[in-house]
This record gives C-alpha cells, sequence and structure tokens, in this order.
C-alpha cells in the first residue's frame, strides 16, 4: 500500500489497524498519526495476540523492509489482513508530511 492511499483510509475514517514495528526511540522521533499499535519487530510473534486483523492492518517501519518482515512473522502465527506500507516512514514523510522529523 502506498503511503497516499493510507492516508486516503485515514482521511475517510476507514477501520484499519496501523501498527509501528520500528523501536521506541524511533517512535519519539515521527509517528504516523492514527497509529493504534507500537510493537518493535523483536516482539511482534510474541504480540500477535494484540493486534486487531479483523479489518486490513497495515504495518510500517522506517523504510518498509521491517515491516514486511513483521507481517511475514505474523502471518506465521495466521494473522490475515496484513499489509506493508512501501516505504514506510520515509515516503510519509516525503509524500504527505514533510514537516516531520526523519533520521
Amino acid at each position: 500500500m502506498t503511503v497516499l492511499e493510507l492516508q486516503k483510509l485515514l482521511n475517510n475514517q476507514e477501520p484499519i489497524t496501523l501498527l509501528d514495528v520500528r523501536e521506541p526511540y524511533e517512535w519519539e522521533i515521527a509517528t504516523i498519526p492514527g497509529t493504534t499499535h507500537q510493537i518493535p519487530l523483536k516482539w511482534v510473534q510474541d504480540r500477535a495476540s494484540e493486534i486487531d486483523t479483523s479489518t486490513p492492518c497495515v504495518v510500517y517501519c522506517r523504510s518498509g523492509k521491517r515491516s514486511q518482515l513483521a507481517i511475514e512473522l505474523l502471518q506465521e502465527k495466521g494473522l490475515l489482513h496484513l499489509v506493508n506500507l512501501e516505504g514506510g516512514i520515509l515516503a510519509w514523510s516525503e509524500h504527505i508530511d514533510p514537516s516531520m522529523d526523519t533520521y
């Protein structure tokens, strides 16, 4: 999913889960508004039960690599309706909110 597609879902208040799999120090720098869960990649399998996938779950990280790995790990746990945010928070900052801090 692109950041433009995500922005449209958020603007339309579509029911989605927005999962950030970055580390806590990264959350302090920047977070996409509407994020419902923050679970670092290293804990994502152990905390899979916390994630609501009855609606689409958009997973993001800094660039999209960790979020893709998180999706694969969560799929191993049987979770469905998982979508990777292409380009992660870097793409969000570039295309949606240029005022957002990046790192």
